[in-house]
């Protein structure tokens, strides 16, 4: 058993987007600061974001639920948009239509 862990390999997705310049320069000063790219920075606040927000969370439960059972999610715009099951879950759903 090696003594250090292979580094786990995480995908990542890009993302566009605008901010204001004050708020970027902030950015670009803590990445500085802690020595970690703007990507990272970012990531982290919005994980860190995620887990303190409990009205969120408990939304999140709500919503979860209804997009594990009909498939579709919400946008802000109040869209709604396909959302990809893991092959599991799609499985089970084909199952269970098919015994209905």
């Amino acid at each position: 058993m090696p003594l250090i862990p292979a580094q786990p390999i995480v995908e990542k997705e890009t993302l566009s987007l605008r901010l204001e310049r004050v708020v970027h320069e902030r950015l670009k000063q803590y990445a500085a600061f802690i020595q970690s790219p703007k990507d990272y920075v970012i990531g982290q606040a919005l994980r860190r974001l995620f887990e303190k927000d409990h009205e969120f969370a408990e939304w999140l439960k709500v919503h979860e639920t209804a997009t594990a059972a009909n498939g579709t999610v919400e946008n802000g715009a109040g869209e709604e948009r396909s959302v990809r099951l893991p092959l599991r879950a799609r499985t089970s759903a084909l199952r269970a239509e098919r015994n209905v």
